[in-house]
């Protein structure tokens, strides 16, 4: 009898998950966990790869082509807060709302490189 009510105890829910599943982390959870990790060691070792890519944009030159400073003007745009912010948040929440979807962990990746951006350039 006694056997009976653990063996009950632990049937699977209606989502597939037992009553004590919270504890532990799902697979969904860890892949996401690691892409944001994984990102964030990407941005890491780009700058150490490339230091400019970590370094900010060189200032305006008024004798370069109206490309060049155009193309200056788009980067110090999405480098910043007005850009890296909102779409680390909407990158986040991505990741964690489709966290049981194959390609969840590419939001959480993106979110991990813009992470060292928020941290480093802002605070």
């Amino acid at each position: 009898m006694l056997h009976s009510r653990v063996s009950m105890s632990r049937t699977p829910q209606r989502d597939g998950t037992t009553p004590d599943a919270g504890t532990k982390l799902s697979i969904g959870t860890l892949r996401i966990l690691m892409a944001g990790a994984a990102g964030i060691l990407t941005f890491y070792v780009m700058g150490l790869i490339y230091p400019p890519f970590v370094a900010p944009p060189p200032p305006i030159d008024p004798k370069a082509s109206v490309i060049f400073n155009l193309g200056i003007h788009v980067s110090y745009f999405l480098n910043s807060p007005y850009v890296v912010l909102p779409m680390f948040l909407v990158w986040t929440y991505l990741a964690i709302s489709r966290r049981d979807q194959p390609k969840s962990w590419i939001f959480a990746f993106l979110a991990g490189v813009a992470i060292p951006l928020i941290i480093f350039r802002w605070i």
